[in-house]
């Protein structure tokens, strides 16, 4: 199994799998509070996540803050969502709406 395949791998299983717990407890202490169906506020809640999943993890906030650390280390800002040193492509941002996003609002939909 190459390099770029096991990282896109364990990208989607651990952002599929995050956010379908983090929808679980949400919706769970959502019907706690108020009498309703979980099933319906889960899916809520998955495409809610599906959504948050397909944001880039580096704002501009967080891009600002590391101009100078990119400054020292002589590294661009986009340098993470390039091609690796080895040749294989990591998941691109595309990628993670492909596999990621998709999938949970699909989820929620069929849910809700």
């Amino acid at each position: 199994m190459n390099v770029g395949f096991r990282e896109a791998l364990t990208t989607v299983v651990t952002r599929i799998g995050a956010s379908v717990v983090v929808a679980a407890l949400g919706a769970a202490g959502w019907t706690a509070l108020a009498d309703g169906s979980f099933t319906q506020r889960f899916g809520w809640l998955v495409g809610l996540a599906g959504i948050a999943a397909a944001l880039p993890p580096s704002g501009p906030v967080t891009r600002a803050r590391m101009m100078d650390v990119y400054r020292y280390t002589g590294r661009a800002p986009d340098a993470p969502y390039r091609d690796r040193d080895d040749g294989q492509p990591g998941l691109t941002r595309f990628g993670v709406f492909l596999f990621v996003t998709v999938p949970l609002l699909v989820v929620a939909l069929w849910l809700g």
